[in-house]
């Protein structure tokens, strides 16, 4: 018969079988068949009835088991709410504390695996695991190492929630430094420093250019070994553009080098119309001289524009003066290359508007005889080219 000593009962628990052993309070109190069990510790295996080969040492330590076997439960509330799990080890106060069921599980410090109700995995660390409910398969190492995440089959290597610094994937067998998203065998997130040699299939991998292969392609060329002394040099031939030519839909009228030594130019459309520069009164704030796609959008009720925007597409603009008077001046490339490729030449004695906007009530415009400016009423239907910039 079991026995009391100050309250703390020692003996081997209800149902008298011979190889329990309990010592402390409420301790196996309910059981009826389960055999090889030890229970030490107030409350500890409380409600187990035919579990066996279960350790439970601590205050309330597996006080739900009822069948669940070959437990070991040690620390505090270590695993609480387990009642028909098996096969499990939890080391540690509120040690897989929630856990109902599951089997093949191992939790070694405070709250590891606290929530988890997974198979087969396996947590050391405080508050390791912590949070995940419901994965299995994991691997968990470190002070809260893979805590707040739920998945299955991972390996984290940490000493504090977030990015581990060794992240694994055991499905798909790799193996991330400073990711959780690794895409190859070993993914390294950051700069790595070795010394010795890298070998593919036992065989060293050399750096001297063999083992890079490059091939130049249009407008590329490539010079170089690839190797320290003299490594390869990539050189992009820039496009080289004249005045007369026809190239990106219409005609080079107007050619600069930019600060990086790169040409910038005008190209000037194929064809014209005829338009009126606005069929409405009003200032509208076209007042750049030199801009003219500064100047497009403030055109409003304008047949010259809606031809532009109807036949081109959006950087394409009605020229400025300023950009009218460069227009004049290379009228010889461009009704060279105009005519040879059998489109309507630049007229000789014709005016065409520019985006420029005198006043309120009359626009600018460049008479082709002469290069005379000169104003028109905006309602005035005058020749119209479209340009834009390369």
């Amino acid at each position: 018969q079991d026995v009391m000593f100050n309250g703390v009962r020692v003996g081997r628990g209800n149902g008298n079988q011979p190889n329990n052993t309990v010592v402390g309070n409420n301790s196996m109190p309910l059981n009826t068949t389960g055999d090889a069990n030890t229970a030490f510790g107030a409350g500890a295996l409380s409600k187990n009835n035919n579990g066996s080969g279960n350790t439970a040492i601590g205050f309330s330590a597996m006080p739900e088991n009822t069948s669940g076997g070959y437990n070991t439960a040690i620390g505090s509330g270590a695993m609480y709410y387990n009642t028909a799990g098996s096969n499990n080890s939890a080391v540690g106060g509120w040690a897989m504390h929630f856990r109902t069921d599951g089997t093949f599980n191992t939790a070694f410090g405070h709250a590891a695996l606290r929530d988890n109700q997974g198979n087969n995995n396996t947590s050391i660390g405080t508050e390791s695991g912590l949070g995940n409910t419901s994965g299995s398969g994991n691997v968990f190492i470190g002070y809260q190492a893979g805590s707040g995440t739920n998945g299955s089959n991972t390996l984290y290597i940490a000493n504090s929630g977030g990015t581990p610094l060794i992240f694994g994937d055991f499905s798909s067998e790799r193996v991330g430094l400073g990711t959780t998203s690794p895409s190859y065998k070993l993914d390294v997130a950051g700069d790595i420093n070795f010394s010795g040699e890298i070998r593919k299939n036992g065989t060293p991998i050399t750096f001297d250019g063999s083992e890079t292969k490059v091939q130049a392609g249009t407008g590329i060329s490539v010079s170089g070994t690839g190797t320290v002394s003299d490594p390869y040099e990539v050189s992009a031939s820039k496009p080289k553009f004249h005045l007369g030519q026809d190239t990106l839909g219409g005609i080079v009228f107007y050619i600069y080098l930019d600060a990086n030594g790169d040409q910038r130019g005008l190209i000037v459309s194929k064809t014209e119309t005829t338009g009126n520069w606005s069929a409405v009164t009003g200032y509208n704030g076209a007042d750049r001289t030199y801009d003219g796609s500064y100047n497009m959008p403030f055109l409003t009720n304008s047949t010259a524009k809606d031809w532009v925007t109807a036949n081109f597409s959006s950087d394409w603009f009605i020229p400025s003066i300023d950009e009218l008077l460069i227009l004049f001046n290379a009228r010889m490339h461009v009704n060279k290359a105009l005519h040879m490729g059998g489109n309507v030449q630049m007229s000789i004695n014709n005016s065409y508007w520019s985006s420029f906007e005198y006043d309120s009530t009359t626009g600018m415009y460049l008479h082709f005889s002469n290069a005379t400016t000169g104003t028109a009423a905006k309602a005035t239907d005058m020749l119209v080219r479209a340009v834009r910039r390369f």
